[in-house]
C-alpha cells in the first residue's frame, strides 16, 4: 500500500475535483475535509470517498458547481439548500451561518437539504464548538436510497445510518470534545474501508440477506444489512433522526436523494462566562484523563482526543492509502490527464 504525505494528497484531491468542474474554493473545500478525515484516523470518510464522489458528478447526481443558499429565513431557524451539490461546502457554509445566528441570539438551528454527502460531521461540530457553542448535528431521511439497517429486532433493513455529531470546547484552544458516531453499529464507510484492505469485520457489525451474522464486510452488496449499535439504543436514536429529517425537514413527498440535516448551536454565554465555562470543562476533563487505565489500555482519553494524536502521528509518517483506493485515484489521474508520483 502506497504512504502519500497529507499535501500530496490534497493537491491530487484538488486537482481531480477542478478537472471535473468543481470551481477552485469548493474543490479546496471538499478535498481539505477528505484528507482532514484521514489524518484523524476516520479514513472511511477520507480519501476513499473521492473517486465516489467524480463518479456521482458524472452519473448527475452532485452538481459540481451547485453553491448552497438560504431557502428560508425566520431568524432564529433557517433552511438552507445544497442545490443538489457537495454536502461538504454546504454545510461548512451552514456551519458558519449558524454560529452568527447562535452569537446574536444564544441558540439558533439550521436544516440542510438537497446536498450530496457531508463527509465527516464531526468537523462541522468542531467547528462550531470552537466558537464557543454547544453543537449538535443529526442527520437521515434516505431510507429509500440508503436502505441499510435492520430495526432492532428485525431481519430486513428499514432506515439508513443516520449519524449524530455533538462537541463542546474543552479547558483549552484546541482541547474540543467531540462526539461522532453512526446509529448503526459502525458507518457504512467503515464497511468500505475494511473491504479495501481485504478485512474482516466483528459480528455485530453486519447480517447477510438471510438475517444471519455474518463477518463480511461486502454483504450489503449482496443483499445484507447492518445492525443497529447498542440494540435498541441505536434504533430508536436512528428512528427519531429519520422521523425528524424525512417528515419535518424534507420540503416534498419524495426522500431526498442524501440525508437531510438539523444543525443545532447552542451559545455557552447564554449560561456561563465562557472563562468560567472552560476552568470547570479543564479541570472535570483532567479527572477523567486521571482514572486509572484498564486492561489493554495505555491511558484514558476523552472523545475528540485519539484523532488529535492520530493527526500529529500521520501529518509526520504519511498516510497510507489501500491498494484499490490508490488504483481508483491512479485511473481517474489518468482520465484527466493528471499524474500522479508517490
Amino acid at each position: 500500500m502506497p504512504i502519500v504525505a497529507h499535501d500530496r494528497l490534497l493537491d491530487i484531491g484538488q486537482k481531480l475535483l477542478e478537472a471535473i468542474g468543481t470551481p477552485e474554493d469548493i474543490a479546496r473545500s471538499v478535498a481539505e475535509s477528505l484528507i482532514d478525515s484521514n489524518l484523524k484516523g476516520v479514513d472511511s470518510h477520507g480519501i476513499l470517498r473521492l473517486p465516489h464522489y467524480l463518479k456521482h458528478i458524472r452519473g448527475g447526481e452532485i452538481q459540481a458547481a451547485a453553491r448552497p443558499e438560504v431557502r428560508a429565513d425566520r431568524g432564529h431557524t433557517l433552511t438552507i439548500s445544497g442545490n443538489g451539490g457537495f454536502g461538504i461546502f454546504a454545510m461548512e457554509k451552514a456551519a458558519r451561518i449558524l454560529t452568527d445566528r447562535a452569537k446574536e441570539s444564544g441558540l439558533a438551528a439550521v436544516s440542510l437539504i438537497e446536498c450530496g454527502h457531508t463527509g465527516r460531521v464531526g468537523q462541522f461540530a468542531e467547528q462550531l464548538a470552537s466558537e464557543n457553542l454547544f453543537a449538535l448535528i443529526l442527520g437521515g431521511g434516505a431510507h429509500h436510497k440508503w436502505n441499510l439497517v435492520a430495526p432492532h429486532g428485525g431481519a430486513k433493513p428499514a432506515l439508513s445510518t443516520n449519524p449524530y455529531a455533538m462537541a463542546l470546547p474543552g479547558g483549552e484552544e484546541g482541547d474540543t470534545v467531540v462526539v461522532d458516531f453512526a446509529t448503526s453499529a459502525v458507518a457504512r464507510g467503515k464497511l468500505l474501508d475494511r473491504a479495501a484492505r481485504g478485512e474482516q469485520v466483528p459480528f455485530g457489525w453486519v447480517l447477510d440477506a438471510d438475517g444471519r451474522p455474518s463477518d463480511d464486510p461486502t454483504v450489503l452488496q449482496r443483499g445484507g444489512m447492518q445492525l443497529p449499535m447498542a440494540g435498541h439504543k441505536g434504533f430508536g436514536m436512528g428512528l427519531i433522526a429519520e422521523l425528524i429529517s424525512f417528515a419535518m425537514l424534507h420540503p416534498g413527498a419524495d426522500a431526498p436523494d442524501d440525508f437531510n440535516w438539523l444543525m443545532l448551536a447552542l451559545n455557552i454565554e447564554a449560561f456561563s462566562d465562557v472563562n468560567d465555562y472552560r476552568d470547570r470543562a479543564g479541570r472535570y476533563l483532567e479527572r477523567v484523563r486521571a482514572v486509572p487505565p484498564a486492561e489493554g489500555f495505555d491511558k484514558v482519553m476523552v472523545p475528540g482526543e485519539p484523532e488529535r494524536e492520530r493527526e500529529q502521528e500521520r501529518r509526520r509518517s504519511g498516510l497510507t492509502i489501500p491498494d484499490s483506493v490508490w488504483n481508483s485515484l491512479v485511473s481517474e489521474a489518468e482520465r484527466y490527464g493528471i499524474p500522479l508520483e508517490i
